[in-house]
């Protein structure tokens, strides 16, 4: 039995519905799948976006590497592509042929926020933040993940370096993908307050890569969910033409 309610909310002509989780929700791949077909058994009658939206941490994976950093804090050879493997074969196994036709019948692509830390719980170890892409027509798979950390996970976050990796062409279009702080590169007020050497070349080769691949819609996976006061659990998809209208105000192509 399912623990939690599933309500949309609509908004004609949007292109993309993201699944909003209020109260608690720890990644468990179980209730990730169930989640899932329940949406798609939930899903309004004649209604299909392009996007298809999760939040960050949608799905936790097991952490494949022990360690990741070796004795000087580095971190160890082909981290990142390990993780990455292994969050792709996961989102794989989460999504069976039925939950598949049911998904396809209903967007065109499906964003999974998928986390892993080396000690669940415990972000003051190595971990990391990342986003896979299935383009259901084609059954593609892309990924990229976090590359802007809090100050809290600075040094310990396993940021996403190849920038490109957030520039996609899904649907016909150009599409950025944002984890959930990476929005703040685009913060007027964190370019004035950025003093960091590093984060100031993470902002300016991301406003540089924006302005080249032109993006026309704006994917951001928020890390956590709302929380509600008496902690029950329910799960709103809202389809919103919101997530087009992130304002980057140093971008220069706009829709």
């Amino acid at each position: 039995m399912n623990n939690w309610d599933v309500e949309f909310r609509l908004e004609e002509d949007a292109s993309a519905a993201r699944v909003i989780i209020t109260g608690n929700w720890i990644g468990d791949m179980k209730d990730a799948h169930r989640l899932l077909v329940d949406v798609c058994h939930r899903w309004p009658a004649g209604y299909k976006v392009k996007y298809l939206v999760t939040c960050g941490g949608f799905i936790q994976f097991p952490w494949p590497l022990a360690p990741a950093t070796g004795k000087r804090g580095h971190l160890v050879p082909n981290c990142v592509s390990t993780l990455v493997t292994t969050a792709l074969r996961c989102c794989g196994s989460l999504l069976d042929d039925d939950l598949l036709r049911k998904l396809r019948d209903r967007t065109g692509c499906l964003t999974l926020g998928a986390d892993s830390q080396e000690e669940l719980g415990n972000q003051r170890r190595p971990h990391i933040e990342l986003v896979t892409v299935l383009d259901l027509q084609r059954h593609e798979w892309y990924w990229t993940g976090k590359s802007y950390p809090t100050v809290s996970q600075e040094g310990r976050l396993i940021r996403i370096t190849d920038l490109q990796t957030h520039f996609l062409d899904l649907e016909g279009e150009r599409v950025m993908v944002l984890g959930c702080h990476d929005l703040n590169i685009f913060s007027p007020r964190a370019r004035a307050t950025t003093r960091n050497e590093w984060r100031r070349k993470i902002r300016e080769d991301m406003l540089s890569l924006t302005k080249k691949n032109k993006p026309t819609h704006v994917l951001q996976h928020p890390q956590g969910t709302e929380r509600v006061v008496d902690h029950c659990r329910r799960v709103r998809v809202q389809r919103s033409d919101a997530l087009d209208r992130v304002e980057l105000d140093d971008v220069a192509h706009r829709r």
